[in-house]
């Protein structure tokens, strides 16, 4: 189940928008496998392709896509066990300037993709449902 609109930030409506209703497990499982088939067809030879200088290389978005399952993944589970500790946000542009994705290969960083997401379908998949109803304050923002 999504959650309601005033369990979360506004700026995560566009991205909750796009989840359709269903299992949560189900749903990480399905996007894990959309995800993989379309990632595991992009040649080697692009993943430093940026459509601009200054935008994101392929590479770069996989990366940030694992740093954000990490980041979400660890929010989840410190809510989930009743952490009411403020948690930090991310500044996603750091990360990457940071990341070094542009040094791996695109086969490195899809397999940390599919490692990520095993991990946080088993943390989901054995939470209750009152741990998954906890909520918590991440980057200044209740969720």
């Amino acid at each position: 189940m999504k959650p309601s609109e005033n369990e979360y930030p506004v700026f995560y409506k566009p991205y909750i928008d796009e989840i359709q209703d269903g299992d949560i497990t189900d749903i990480l499982i399905t996007q894990g496998k959309t995800a993989y088939k379309f990632f595991k067809d992009i040649p080697e030879s692009i993943g430093d392709y940026r459509y601009l200088p200054d935008k994101w290389s392929i590479k770069e978005v996989i990366g940030h896509l694992a740093d954000a399952e990490r980041v979400f993944a660890y929010r989840l589970m410190r809510i989930s066990r009743g952490d009411k500790t403020e948690l930090a946000g991310f500044d996603e542009n750091f990360y990457i300037a940071n990341g070094r994705y542009n040094e791996m290969s695109m086969k490195t960083l899809i397999d940390n993709i599919l490692f990520l997401r095993a991990s946080t379908i088993n943390l989901v998949s054995n939470l209750t449902e009152e741990e998954l109803s906890r909520s918590g304050t991440a980057n200044g923002s209740h969720i």
